[in-house]
């Protein structure tokens, strides 16, 4: 749970299923506040963390605060940082209420120093004796929009590749501002890690706070939509893995009459883990050569979240846990050979493959070497996200 609170306004976001999901010591509530506030009324902003308590009153874990009077006269304009690339639409978005050139052109006025100077293309920009140029990328990608429906685009927003151009060539002369004023640097976009403490111990850090904050005078035009910070959801996904058969596998037991070696093999294979869906092919019994035929079909459906390349899940450390917490692991397939026994089952081999990184399985077993596991990256490897299918013969490993 959190607080937030400005003069006499208080502000508070509840716990939900979503917050409940976390993981160890790291929250990721992805939270956005917004609220009105009057300058040199209410200049202190403060942030508390509480922990929420389901029969018990909530306790606060510890706050910080802000002086937004402070940041406000700033002069380093310190009231939304600068992105490293100017953007009309998207998610990298411009943000401020001014756009580079004219907060350029307010700075110059400020320091009462003779306004920027343009190139014809706007590609570059001459301040006094100090030379500033547009980004080659920018320019790259202004200039391949030839296409209607790029420039169309461009239209819909008001915004001209020349436009566009002239914006990001002041965007970079904003970031080296401390060039003309070496008192006056600018703070750029970051996320901001604050520390966090409780007044009744005031000297001892509580944990780390990352946030960012942005204000405008309300007097301006409205700002957009605030940035959409929630996190990508994880994509579902079924995985078909079919076992036809097993070759050359250890031979555990022996016959006590004839002395032949055998073993009763069966095939055993999971994602998240053995005990949450582990599951077994058929047992073919008496195998004097090692091997199994079992044409078996193993369905396994989960979740990828493939900007982490990880594998979510929800599970329960106890049972006496309220919610749950959100697990992520490396997209593994597990399958493991065993001797079924009538006490102990007896383990003979495994073959992991990392469903991001697998090795071309092998024509015949005589040509499977070991290595195909062991070292990742040596052969030709196949992303299942990509290929969507890959069969051949693989390795175990004891």
């Amino acid at each position: 749970m959190r607080f937030l609170q400005i003069g006499p306004k208080f502000l508070r976001s509840n716990v939900n299923q979503a917050e409940k999901k976390r993981s160890e010591m790291i929250s990721d509530p992805n939270i956005c506040f917004e609220f009105d506030a009057k300058l040199p009324v209410q200049t202190i902003l403060k942030i508390q963390l509480w922990d929420w308590d389901m029969t018990s009153a909530n306790d606060m874990i510890a706050e910080t605060k802000i002086d937004l009077e402070n940041r406000w006269f700033s002069r380093h304009r310190a009231t939304c940082g600068l992105p490293k690339r100017y953007d009309s639409v998207g998610y990298n978005s411009w943000r401020d209420t001014k756009k580079p050139a004219t907060i350029l052109n307010g700075l110059c006025r400020v320091a009462n120093i003779a306004l920027p100077v343009y190139t014809s293309d706007f590609k570059s920009l001459a301040i006094h004796d100090k030379r500033f140029d547009c980004d080659k990328e920018v320019w790259e990608f202004a200039s391949k929009q030839s296409s209607a429906q790029e420039l169309s685009y461009r239209k819909v927003h008001h915004e001209s590749p020349t436009e566009y151009i002239k914006q990001n060539t002041a965007l970079a002369a904003l970031h080296k501002w401390s060039e003309i004023d070496p008192k006056g640097a600018l703070v750029s976009e970051h996320i901001e890690i604050r520390s966090i403490f409780n007044p009744q111990w005031p000297d001892i850090e509580q944990g780390k706070l990352e946030m960012w904050l942005d204000f405008f005078p309300a007097s301006r035009p409205p700002v957009g939509p605030p940035i959409d910070i929630i996190p990508p959801k994880p994509i579902k996904y079924e995985l078909r893995v079919i076992i036809f058969n097993t070759e050359d596998v250890e031979l555990s037991d022996e016959n006590i009459l004839t002395g032949e070696k055998m073993s009763d093999i069966y095939v055993k294979g999971w994602i998240l883990g053995d005990k949450l869906d582990g599951q077994d092919t058929e047992t073919h019994y008496r195998s004097l050569t090692g091997e199994g035929n079992f044409n078996w079909r193993f369905i396994f459906n989960f979740d990828y979240l493939d900007i982490e390349d990880k594998i979510v899940y929800d599970a329960k450390d106890s049972v006496f846990q309220v919610g749950s917490v959100l697990k992520k692991i490396p997209p593994r397939l597990v399958l493991r050979v065993y001797d079924a026994d009538l006490i102990s089952d007896d383990f003979l081999g495994e073959c992991i493959l990392d469903l991001t990184n697998i090795p071309l399985g092998a024509k015949s077993s005589k040509a499977c070497k070991g290595t195909m596991l062991t070292e990742p990256h040596k052969g030709i490897r196949r992303n299942l996200f990509e290929t969507k299918r890959i069969a051949g013969e693989f390795c175990l490993r004891n």
